[in-house]
């Protein structure tokens, strides 16, 4: 069966929005320097200095006080806030904008 991988793979779901439908992106961020990059609806995906990796891609629904808050699929991340449940300097992040 043939099927698209963006909507499963982080580095084919940047691939196809920044690479194909010229997205605009703001990389190599702080959780703080997120927030001041985004609006709802946007994309940020993460990435993991230790593991060398981009590994999760969450939708944003909104930005309160310097908190961008977001929801992903993951029930536990239902209404999460970026500085919270990505702590400390192993993450950095990118943002596609929508």
């Amino acid at each position: 069966m043939n099927y698209s991988t963006s909507w499963v793979r982080v580095k084919d779901f940047y691939g196809y929005w920044a690479g194909t439908k010229k997205h605009k992106v703001y990389s190599n961020l702080t959780a703080s320097q997120v927030s001041k990059k985004v609006s709802t609806g946007d994309v940020v995906q993460v990435y993991n200095k230790n593991s060398g990796n981009w590994f999760h891609t969450v939708v944003v629904y909104d930005v309160k006080k310097g908190e961008t808050r977001f929801s992903a699929h993951s029930s536990e991340q239902l209404y999460a806030h970026l500085p919270f449940e990505f702590k400390g300097s192993k993450y950095r992040f990118r943002v596609i904008k929508f």
